[in-house]
């Protein structure tokens, strides 16, 4: 990431007795008529550097014009930051003059230094003392332009499967992403300092292959989840979350092809109506098309697309948890765990759960700032979301993070996979979300209501 310096003010203070406004130069006043001699004007250069620059140390050269009538100046005292003093023989032939010094500064602190400057004469008088400040100032990351739009990739990180899902011993999920899974994502809103990401687009033409299996309600087998209309998401705006809000994607098996179309509204979409080969369309609300999968009296094609929508919702679920967290690796710039309370319950939690748990964030690196390559352990303990009733367990990795900054400070891509022939993604181990229920102050978890998920999915961001 670009840097750059914050450069602070070089001030310069006069201590003058006179009454007047503390200016540097005092080339008015008239000189006193013991002749005291005077420091008119003084500068330093440099007047800033950064942190350890020249190694710890570096030279500045003070340059100081004065004034003595009397022509009778003996020395320049310079009065160093850690208050050790320094005498230099000097004399001036002229009414006026500069005197030049080099000083040796160090430069392994961060801060605003003072020297301090005053001549004495031949008769003892001492002129009033100038001060300068020299500035030691850190090099901070500057902040990248961030687009309001980016495509987007999901892919799978090698052969077979690529996301396990148990659910809850219901039934198991395999899906394989392979390289087809592409979109954009807009509305992306740079709120420092946070960056919002308003809206995804799944392309018509991206699919996604699913597996069932161990299933208790007759839903064993493979399906391929098609998008044929750009499917967009409100991931922060609709109560069903990461279901599509508009556009259509079709299930298909060898044997059939189910349809599920989302009909829009004019300020939210009204439903779904799903068709089975071409047939004529059903209508249903979505709360009726999330509940289909566990209804046992439905069709066993309006299962399956109902658990389609499921585990598309599922996938993009996890694809916006990662997005929300690319906005937060900044906070990441040492090794040092990021430790997050979660919330506390509000009663008697489940057995075996804390009352107040924790999620940790560790970057894997050995560098101070974050660099393309990192590698995150996300790991959460007993980790409760009052808002979702849902309590999370286990560990994530995110690996290989990507991050390109073109010449204009703009980020032109972000996220975590394979680059440079290093392998990476974000991999899940035992990754677990529990779904809590309470009654009179006392949490309970249903099993049938907790998820496992193994694997993973890479994750890249790129301008358009």
């Amino acid at each position: 990431m670009r840097k750059y310096f914050f450069f602070l003010p070089f001030i310069l203070v006069a201590c003058v007795n006179n009454g007047g406004d503390g200016s540097t130069d005092t080339g008015s006043a008239l000189p006193a008529a013991t002749h005291v001699p005077e420091i008119t004007s003084f500068a330093l250069s440099p007047d800033t550097t950064t942190y350890m620059d020249g190694d710890g140390t570096i030279v500045v050269t003070a340059e100081i014009s004065v004034r003595d009538t009397g022509l009778d100046i003996q020395t320049l005292w310079v009065r160093m930051p850690d208050g050790t003093s320094v005498e230099y023989a000097e004399s001036l032939a002229t009414g006026t003059g500069t005197f030049t010094k080099d000083i040796s500064m160090p430069t392994n602190q961060i801060g605003a230094f003072s020297i301090e400057f005053w001549l004495v004469d031949a008769a003892g008088d001492s002129s009033d003392p100038v001060t300068a400040q020299f500035h030691v100032v850190a090099t901070v990351d500057v902040p990248p332009i961030i687009l309001s739009t980016y495509n987007f990739e999901i892919g799978g990180l090698g052969q077979g499967p690529d996301l396990i899902v148990d659910a809850g011993g219901q039934f198991e999920l395999a899906v394989d992403f392979g390289d087809t899974l592409r979109g954009s994502v807009d509305q992306v809103l740079d709120w420092d300092p946070d960056v919002l990401f308003e809206r995804f687009i799944t392309d018509a033409g991206s699919t996604m292959d699913v597996t069932v299996s161990r299933s208790q309600n007759a839903l064993d087998g493979s399906f391929t989840i098609n998008v044929t209309s750009d499917l967009p998401i409100l991931p922060n705006a609709f109560v069903f979350g990461s279901i599509p809000v508009a556009g259509t994607f079709e299930v298909v098996t060898p044997t059939e092809t189910v349809t599920v179309h989302v009909v829009p509204g004019e300020f939210a979409p009204f439903g779904i109506e799903m068709s089975l080969n071409g047939g004529a369309g059903v209508p249903f609300t979505f709360q009726e098309y999330v509940d289909l999968k566990d209804d046992p009296v439905a069709e066993t094609w309006q299962r399956r697309a109902s658990l389609a929508g499921t585990v598309y919702a599922f996938v993009f679920d996890r694809v916006f948890q990662i997005a929300d967290l690319l906005d937060e690796l900044e906070a990441t710039e040492s090794a040092t765990p990021i430790v997050t309370a979660c919330d506390e319950f509000q009663g008697t939690p489940p057995a075996d759960v804390l009352l107040q748990g924790e999620h940790v964030l560790t970057r894997l690196g050995s560098g101070e700032d974050l660099s393309p390559g990192d590698v995150f352990d996300w790991r959460f303990t007993n980790c409760w979301f009052a808002d979702s009733n849902s309590l999370i367990d286990n560990f994530m990795q995110m690996q290989n993070y990507i991050e390109d900054i073109n010449a204009n400070n703009t980020l032109t891509r972000i996220g975590f996979g394979p680059d440079n022939n290093i392998s990476g993604g974000v991999l899940f181990f035992d990754w677990t979300v529990a779904e809590t229920e309470e009654i009179d102050g006392v949490y309970t978890i249903d099993p049938d209501d907790r998820v496992e998920v193994n694997g993973g999915f890479s994750m890249v961001f790129t301008q358009p």
